[in-house]
């Protein structure tokens, strides 16, 4: 369910040396129930089938504090949302660190304009990735292959001191943190190109799971719509839409 490359499964299947057919793991320690039941509820609706089955909480269950929500709207606006839902997280540090937050992305583009709000909020953060600056100058000293090789090297060098910085809020591409998890997750889910359609379920899902307690999605896919209306109607998430940001007093 989290197969967001493309990879053929079947592969998988027979590891040579090893004898025996594979174990599926279904029981999850890291997840709460309403992160569990909005991410399996995604896969239902969406009518895919996967290897893998639904994920099923070893926590008993229990009166969770954070109900799941689903913001749908404009790109600009949903911006203004999760702006405003981080500062009133960091407004009480009882609740929230900086630490426990993370932003999770589809691409590094959408990564730069997170990183203007938490700039414009004066909250720190760290990225897994260069910032707007950095990339437009490796653009001008190299091209091609090579400034391919100095972004990754960049980003390598960035993705090793993502957890050092352990005071800082995260700000991700899902790719890159998939095979993390965090208490407070936010996806701002605005995918292009290759990442709509067939993946773009996949990708959300392994987004969602990534969550271990509370969860906002900033949806701004028209595509990806009907899903949280779905699930909303199930009472799974709690349903906004996202309105255009008023302007600044003059």
């Amino acid at each position: 369910r989290q197969n967001i490359y493309g990879t053929e499964t079947r592969e998988k299947r027979a590891v040579r040396g090893i004898i025996g057919s594979p174990m599926k793991l279904k029981g999850t320690f890291r997840l709460n129930n309403s992160v569990a039941e909005v991410a399996n509820r995604l896969i239902t609706l969406s009518g895919k089938s996967f290897e893998s089955g639904d994920l099923e909480p070893v926590s008993p269950r229990q009166v969770e504090l954070f109900r799941p929500i689903w913001v749908d709207g404009a790109e600009e606006s949903l911006l203004a949302t999760l702006a405003a839902e981080v500062r009133r997280m960091i407004k009480d540090p009882s609740q929230t660190a900086p630490a426990d937050i993370a932003i999770l992305v589809c691409s590094y583009e959408d990564g730069w304009k997170v990183s203007e709000q938490l700039d414009t909020l004066g909250y720190p953060y760290i990225c897994t990735f260069e910032t707007r600056g950095e990339r437009r100058c490796l653009e001008k000293k190299f091209s091609g292959e090579r400034l391919e090789m100095r972004l990754d090297d960049l980003r390598r060098a960035r993705k090793l001191a993502f957890w050092m910085r352990g005071d800082r809020i995260k700000v991700c591409t899902i790719h890159s943190f998939k095979g993390w998890e965090l208490r407070r997750v936010l996806i701002f889910f605005n995918p292009t190109g290759e990442e709509q359609g067939e993946v773009a379920v996949p990708l959300l899902y392994t987004a969602i799971t990534r969550s271990q307690e509370s969860l906002m999605v900033l949806n701004a896919d028209p595509q990806m719509v009907k899903y949280g209306q779905a699930l909303a109607r199930e009472g799974l998430v709690e349903r906004r839409v996202a309105t255009a940001p008023s302007a600044p007093p003059t």
